[in-house]
Protein backbone atom coordinates (compact mmCIF):
# COMPACT_ATOMS: atom_id res chain seq x y z
CA UNK A 1 0.00 0.00 0.00
CA UNK A 2 1.13 3.59 -1.25
CA UNK A 3 0.58 6.08 1.66
CA UNK A 4 1.56 9.98 1.82
CA UNK A 5 1.50 11.98 4.97
CA UNK A 6 0.67 15.67 4.47
CA UNK A 7 0.74 17.76 7.85
CA UNK A 8 -2.71 18.54 8.94
CA UNK A 9 -3.37 17.53 12.37
CA UNK A 10 -5.79 14.86 10.99
CA UNK A 11 -2.39 12.39 10.74
CA UNK A 12 -2.48 12.49 14.72
CA UNK A 13 -5.54 9.53 14.16
CA UNK A 14 -3.09 6.84 12.17
CA UNK A 15 0.59 8.54 12.83
CA UNK A 16 0.98 5.71 15.26
CA UNK A 17 -1.34 3.29 14.89
CA UNK A 18 -1.08 2.36 11.64
CA UNK A 19 0.99 -0.09 10.89
CA UNK A 20 4.40 -0.12 8.65
CA UNK A 21 3.07 -0.31 5.01
CA UNK A 22 5.27 -0.87 1.89
CA UNK A 23 5.61 2.20 0.62
CA UNK A 24 5.09 5.39 2.72
CA UNK A 25 6.08 9.08 1.80
CA UNK A 26 5.86 11.93 4.28
CA UNK A 27 6.45 15.73 4.04
CA UNK A 28 9.05 17.71 5.89
CA UNK A 29 9.31 16.22 9.54
CA UNK A 30 7.77 13.29 9.51
CA UNK A 31 10.03 11.03 10.24
CA UNK A 32 10.14 12.70 13.63
CA UNK A 33 6.71 10.87 13.77
CA UNK A 34 6.87 8.01 12.45
CA UNK A 35 8.98 6.03 9.86
CA UNK A 36 9.21 6.39 6.25
CA UNK A 37 10.93 5.66 2.97
CA UNK A 38 10.78 8.57 1.36
CA UNK A 39 10.68 11.94 3.00
CA UNK A 40 9.89 15.59 0.77
CA UNK A 41 10.60 18.67 1.61
CA UNK A 42 10.07 22.10 -1.24
CA UNK A 43 11.57 24.52 1.30
CA UNK A 44 15.12 25.16 1.67
CA UNK A 45 15.05 26.67 5.65
CA UNK A 46 13.21 23.09 6.15
CA UNK A 47 15.55 21.08 3.94
CA UNK A 48 18.11 22.94 6.38
CA UNK A 49 16.83 21.50 9.38
CA UNK A 50 15.88 17.76 8.50
CA UNK A 51 18.64 15.36 10.05
CA UNK A 52 19.42 13.15 7.80
CA UNK A 53 19.18 9.45 8.51
CA UNK A 54 20.58 7.12 6.16
CA UNK A 55 17.85 4.61 6.38
CA UNK A 56 15.60 7.14 4.68
CA UNK A 57 15.73 8.72 0.97
CA UNK A 58 15.02 12.41 0.45
CA UNK A 59 13.36 14.37 -2.25
CA UNK A 60 13.34 18.33 -2.77
CA UNK A 61 13.15 20.58 -6.03
CA UNK A 62 15.55 20.26 -8.76
CA UNK A 63 16.99 23.57 -7.33
CA UNK A 64 18.04 22.05 -4.44
CA UNK A 65 18.94 18.59 -5.32
CA UNK A 66 22.54 19.65 -5.08
CA UNK A 67 22.39 19.14 -1.39
CA UNK A 68 24.47 16.00 -0.28
CA UNK A 69 22.01 13.55 0.05
CA UNK A 70 19.01 15.44 -1.44
CA UNK A 71 17.81 13.92 -4.89
CA UNK A 72 15.31 16.12 -7.18
CA UNK A 73 11.38 14.80 -8.18
CA UNK A 74 11.83 15.82 -11.87
CA UNK A 75 8.43 16.27 -13.06
CA UNK A 76 6.54 18.95 -15.20
CA UNK A 77 3.63 19.07 -12.96
CA UNK A 78 6.37 19.82 -10.17
CA UNK A 79 5.73 24.11 -10.42
CA UNK A 80 4.67 26.74 -7.13
CA UNK A 81 3.39 23.46 -5.36
CA UNK A 82 4.36 22.46 -1.97
CA UNK A 83 6.09 19.58 0.13
CA UNK A 84 2.94 17.63 -0.28
CA UNK A 85 2.15 17.58 -3.81
CA UNK A 86 5.93 16.80 -4.29
CA UNK A 87 5.34 13.65 -2.09
CA UNK A 88 1.99 12.69 -4.18
CA UNK A 89 4.29 13.30 -7.36
CA UNK A 90 7.08 11.11 -5.80
CA UNK A 91 3.98 8.29 -4.99
CA UNK A 92 3.22 8.11 -8.75
CA UNK A 93 6.88 7.86 -10.02
CA UNK A 94 6.86 5.02 -7.52
CA UNK A 95 4.38 3.02 -7.50
CA UNK A 96 1.23 2.40 -10.09
CA UNK A 97 -0.83 1.13 -6.78
CA UNK A 98 -3.53 3.89 -5.41
CA UNK A 99 -2.27 6.15 -2.87
CA UNK A 100 -4.00 6.67 0.60
CA UNK A 101 -3.79 10.54 1.48
CA UNK A 102 -3.06 11.19 5.41
CA UNK A 103 -2.82 14.33 6.74
CA UNK A 104 -4.87 16.48 4.23
CA UNK A 105 -7.02 19.03 6.48
CA UNK A 106 -7.49 21.94 3.61
CA UNK A 107 -10.43 23.73 4.08
CA UNK A 108 -10.72 22.17 7.41
CA UNK A 109 -7.42 23.55 9.78
CA UNK A 110 -4.85 26.01 8.82
CA UNK A 111 -2.69 24.11 11.92
CA UNK A 112 0.09 22.07 10.92
CA UNK A 113 1.26 18.70 13.56
CA UNK A 114 5.00 20.89 13.14
CA UNK A 115 5.59 24.18 14.13
CA UNK A 116 6.56 26.42 10.97
CA UNK A 117 6.75 30.39 11.46
CA UNK A 118 3.97 31.02 8.78
CA UNK A 119 1.66 29.06 11.36
CA UNK A 120 -2.14 30.29 10.49
CA UNK A 121 -1.49 30.28 6.78
CA UNK A 122 -3.01 28.78 3.97
CA UNK A 123 -1.26 25.85 2.64
CA UNK A 124 -2.64 25.40 -0.80
CA UNK A 125 -4.42 27.37 -3.22
CA UNK A 126 -7.30 26.65 -5.77
CA UNK A 127 -4.19 25.76 -8.48
CA UNK A 128 -2.72 23.00 -6.24
CA UNK A 129 -6.42 21.58 -5.89
CA UNK A 130 -6.51 21.03 -9.52
CA UNK A 131 -3.47 20.08 -9.10
CA UNK A 132 -3.71 17.07 -6.78
CA UNK A 133 -6.94 16.27 -9.05
CA UNK A 134 -5.15 16.06 -11.99
CA UNK A 135 -2.14 13.92 -10.13
CA UNK A 136 -5.09 11.59 -9.19
CA UNK A 137 -5.92 10.51 -12.77
CA UNK A 138 -2.60 8.98 -12.58
CA UNK A 139 -3.16 6.39 -9.23
CA UNK A 140 -6.63 7.07 -7.45
CA UNK A 141 -5.65 9.49 -4.45
CA UNK A 142 -7.95 8.32 -1.58
CA UNK A 143 -8.05 11.16 1.43
CA UNK A 144 -8.01 9.12 4.64
CA UNK A 145 -10.26 11.92 6.51
CA UNK A 146 -13.06 12.48 9.31
CA UNK A 147 -14.31 15.09 6.95
CA UNK A 148 -14.17 15.92 3.24
CA UNK A 149 -11.44 18.01 3.02
CA UNK A 150 -11.37 21.07 0.20
CA UNK A 151 -10.21 18.78 -2.62
CA UNK A 152 -12.50 16.64 -4.85
CA UNK A 153 -11.20 13.42 -4.22
CA UNK A 154 -12.96 10.06 -2.84
CA UNK A 155 -12.69 9.99 1.37
CA UNK A 156 -12.42 6.59 3.57
CA UNK A 157 -13.12 7.10 7.13
CA UNK A 158 -9.66 5.94 9.24
CA UNK A 159 -11.85 3.08 10.89
CA UNK A 160 -12.57 2.29 7.39
CA UNK A 161 -9.26 2.48 6.42
CA UNK A 162 -7.86 0.50 8.88
CA UNK A 163 -9.87 -2.60 8.86
CA UNK A 164 -9.43 -2.50 4.95
CA UNK A 165 -5.39 -2.78 5.89
CA UNK A 166 -6.00 -5.26 8.28
CA UNK A 167 -7.72 -7.75 5.97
Amino acid sequence: MTIVWFNGPSQDLLVNSLPPQELEIGCNYIQYKRPVHYVCAYDKHVIDRVKIDPSIEYFTRAEFAFLPTWKPVVDPLLTNTNSGIMALLLATHSSPEPIFLIGCDWGLTDKSVFKYNNIGDRKYTNTMILLVEKIAKRNPIFVVHTHQPDIRLPVIHPNMFLQKITK
